[in-house]
């Protein structure tokens, strides 16, 4: 399942090859894209073998994923992580993580933590506890990432913790069937 807004994928240019290897920082990327835990219910890839350029506000970033509301990007300039969405029908990029290894963090912990409530392996007694625990561990880790509450971990655990992050597939479900018709429209 692609993003929302998948409409800007045709402004995408794959990178080549020799250009990743020819920056450390795009082969390290390119090295720990596998360490990423994928999660259907949100649609959330990760681009193992592609890496792809795309320019916001004069800035180039380079894109290696996505979820349902949009691509993540690596910052070529400061190494920073960033979530590309559309807010009030213009591309933002929001704060996600100082470096790729902080997101490899967060990203894992955070899908482990949702499959454990997947699996009710927390109850509903220690759920906020939970919850406070992990803001608490994310904060020690990167702080800026949580600084602020527009940020991507901000509101991911904000949707986790008031139940708004997707446990199963009805989302998924509803996206795709929206696609469905908009395809079957245009034929």
């Amino acid at each position: 399942m692609e993003p929302i807004i998948n409409e800007i994928k045709v402004q995408f240019v794959k990178i080549a090859e020799t250009e990743i290897k020819a920056s450390s920082l795009l082969t390290d990327l390119c090295n720990k894209l596998n360490l990423l835990l994928p999660y259907y219910n949100n649609a959330l890839t990760f681009y193992s073998n592609d890496l792809y350029s795309f320019n916001i506000n004069d800035k180039s970033v380079v894109i290696f994923g996505h979820d349902l509301g949009g691509y993540f990007v690596l910052d070529e300039n400061n190494g920073t992580i960033g979530h590309l969405i559309e807010d009030n029908g213009k591309l933002k990029v929001r704060f996600c993580n100082t470096n790729i290894n902080q997101f490899i963090c967060f990203n894992n912990l955070f899908i482990c933590m949702v499959y454990k409530i997947i699996n009710n392996e927390i109850s509903d007694n220690f759920f906020d506890s939970f919850i406070e625990t992990l803001e608490k561990f994310f904060s020690d880790i990167d702080k800026q990432a949580l600084f602020n509450e527009e940020n991507f971990w901000s509101e991911r655990v904000y949707e986790l913790s008031d139940g708004f992050f997707p446990l199963g597939d009805e989302r998924i479900k509803f996206y795709e069937n929206l696609k469905e018709i908009e395809d079957s429209k245009e034929k």
